[in-house]
């Protein structure tokens, strides 16, 4: 039971820390197999914090795409309800009157917040 345990939890990290320490002979062995330990703890941490701002960049990359296209969605509907405007304008031909109602209308609507000086 507890070798299981070690082996689940720890023993491929074991394995690779005693593969190291026979590799390099070095003349401290237990020195050695700890500063490997700490350098693999190390390395696993730059490896989580670089796998985490991947994800965060690539969610933020997709939130950007999605405004991008909700931008453009409200461009083109924008641009659609202008040529309406403009369309309706350019029907009106009998009456002044009326003629005179659209243009002030889109020029209201489409110019900003302030309205149209008319003398």
């Amino acid at each position: 039971m507890d070798a299981d345990y070690l082996k689940n939890t720890v023993g491929l990290v074991v394995a690779r820390a005693c593969s190291a320490v026979v590799a390099a002979e070095p003349p401290d062995p237990i020195a050695y197999l700890s500063l490997w330990l700490l350098k693999y703890i190390q390395n696993v941490s730059i490896l989580d914090n670089f796998h985490e701002e991947k994800r965060m960049r690539a969610e933020m990359e997709k939130q950007s795409e999605h405004k991008l296209k909700e931008a453009k969605l409200q461009e083109e509907l924008e641009e659609s309800r202008r040529k309406a405007a403009v369309d309706n304008v350019r029907n009106i031909k009998d009456d002044p009157y009326l003629l005179w109602d659209a243009c002030l209308n889109a020029i209201s609507t489409f110019t900003g917040p302030c309205p149209p000086f008319v003398r």
